[in-house]
């Protein structure tokens, strides 16, 4: 029972954010094997001026759960 949770910087439209949702389900069924009825999907709009705070919060202070650590640095 995948649930993935995905924290996006705002701005995109409701179809994009469809299309990545479609998208991120069929990387867990291709990656493991799940079911694509059994697989959720959420996203989280990040208003850019909260990035920072997000980033601190979220990436920064809990490395054990980043298993594909962005590539910038705030």
């Amino acid at each position: 029972m995948p649930h993935v949770m995905l924290h996006l910087a705002a701005g995109r439209s409701e179809a994009e954010k469809r299309r990545l949702a479609d998208a991120l389900a069929d990387a867990v069924t291709a990656a493991i094997g799940s079911p694509a009825d059994t697989i959720s999907v959420a996203i989280e709009d990040v208003p850019m001026d909260d990035w920072p705070q997000f980033h601190r919060r979220e990436i920064v202070a809990r490395p054990a759960l980043l298993f594909r650590p962005p590539g910038y640095t705030l």
